[in-house]
């Protein structure tokens, strides 16, 4: 996918030093311990693993930024934040 969208050489880690990849690391075990403890409290459902749920968070934010870098006309980024929120915590938060 990425080749096809990005370039043949495209590499989801090039330009990114070690400490850049560690803060991310750090920032992704931060959030899944959100998810994690939200399901403990009942507050979150079952719905993913909590370090695959950080992941699917951090994939939307990232998808509605490239596409609003690529064409800002055709994909303007959500004036409201709670847009993006709103696709993963619908179907997360306990009724």
């Amino acid at each position: 996918y990425f080749a096809e969208t990005r370039g043949a050489s495209f590499n989801i880690k090039a330009g990114l030093d070690n400490e850049i990849r560690e803060r991310y690391g750090r920032f992704m075990y931060i959030l899944a311990s959100v998810f994690e403890s939200g399901m403990k409290k009942k507050l979150f459902q079952k719905i993913a693993d909590p370090y695959h749920l950080a992941v699917a968070l951090d994939g939307l934010c990232n998808t509605f930024l490239v596409l609003w870098m690529e064409s800002p006309e055709k994909h303007p980024y959500p004036a409201d934040p709670d847009v993006i929120l709103k696709i993963l915590f619908e179907g997360l938060i306990a009724p």
